[in-house]
């Protein structure tokens, strides 16, 4: 009899997942991370593999997956996001990923409707070499990590230590890079703060979709789960209005403590409407500076028509602590709608960034 049985995830087995990655990756978890992950995503059904040590029942492995819906050239269709690759230290380790890599493919390999012939993920710097080489994966492009710094004390003395000198050179430093933003919003938008979205955000969708080739179906349906009823992250959500339709939404997770960064998760906004996607960056600047939050990031292609936007705001590009999206193409995979090679995917302009819910923090 084996050591170890692969199998798709049961809900019986969140608890011992979550101490897996309690331990293996040094951040908290529940169960509840999970069922939100893998049960109530609207994409569809999830396909997390995982290995279970027969011996003593425990999670020794996971390969997590999820389905994304993406608006594909027009199309709506579904890929498979590989969000988690954890695995016990030891001599089986290299064995256990291999087997769980290939359990995966078969589970995959399942999901037949509607289906993307490839697997995307994203990698950082360090580990991108071995990524490329050893899992097959495709290198399309860097995702840089664009950061705004608030106050610069805290920032600086994480860096050189001394409480005296960063505080001085922290007051220079924000004075000297403070941006003055207007105090209210343009004539005619209307800024308001929304607990989740509603049918408003379908209508917007249906505006916006044609943006970008190879993106995330951003309806009220999907932009609930990822943002409101995410469990471990606490988002706040602010709209622009104009006679009640949404002209963009910016979505931002704001620490509770001043030493922890600030994320800017999602901003859309229509592209004839700048004035909008301005006054929501105001708007979220000022609720993560009410938060006392030293400093601000978020993932954007350089090629998003909101990247200078962005840049004219103070945001600067961090590319050695970003993300580089990969593709995994698989010849098991059924694909309906291209035949032929992965030429459009692997076209890093067709891309708008999707995160995982691991970079949320």
């Amino acid at each position: 009899m084996s050591k170890y049985e692969f199998r798709l995830l049961e809900k019986g087995d969140l608890d011992g997942l979550a101490a897996l990655h309690t331990e293996h990756l040094d951040i908290e978890r529940n169960r509840a991370v999970f069922e939100w992950k893998y049960w109530e995503n609207p994409a569809g059904p999830h396909r997390c593999t995982v290995a279970i040590n027969n011996e003593t029942g425990e999670v020794a492995g996971e390969i997590g997956s999820i389905a994304n819906l993406f608006q594909y050239f027009g199309t709506p269709v579904r890929a498979y996001h590989e969000v988690d690759i954890v695995i016990v230290d030891g001599p089986d380790r290299g064995r256990l990923f291999l087997r769980l890599y290939k359990k995966r493919q078969e589970l995959v390999g399942q999901e037949t409707e509607r289906m993307l012939n490839f697997n995307y993920a994203f990698s950082i710097p360090v580990t991108l070499k071995i990524t490329t080489k050893l899992w097959r994966t495709r290198n399309v492009a860097p995702a840089p990590k664009l950061a705004r710094v608030l106050r610069h004390k805290p920032v600086l003395q994480e860096k050189i230590g001394s409480s005296l000198l960063s505080g001085a050179l922290g007051l220079v430093l924000d004075g000297w890079t403070r941006i003055r933003y207007p105090a209210i919003a343009p004539r005619g938008i209307k800024i308001e703060e929304a607990v989740e979205f509603d049918s408003g955000a379908d209508r917007f969708w249906e505006k916006i979709k044609g943006y970008n080739n190879i993106w995330t179906v951003r309806n009220a349906a999907y932009l609930n789960w990822r943002y409101v009823a995410i469990p471990h992250v606490s988002n706040r959500i602010f709209l622009a209005l104009k006679e009640g339709e949404i002209l963009g939404y910016i979505v931002i997770s704001v620490p509770d403590t001043a030493a922890r960064r600030g994320v800017i998760q999602d901003l859309q906004f229509l592209k004839d409407r700048e004035d909008a996607g301005r006054a929501l960056l105001v708007k979220a600047l000022k609720a993560f500076a009410e938060k006392r939050t030293a400093a601000v990031v978020s993932w954007t292609f350089p090629h998003s028509f909101t990247f200078p936007l962005m840049k004219e705001f103070g945001f600067v590009s961090r590319e050695t602590t970003g993300r580089n999206l990969v593709l995994r193409p698989s010849d098991e995979l059924p694909h309906p709608y291209d035949e032929g090679p992965l030429d459009r995917v692997l076209d890093p302009l067709n891309w708008h960034i999707c995160k995982g819910d691991a970079d949320d923090e």
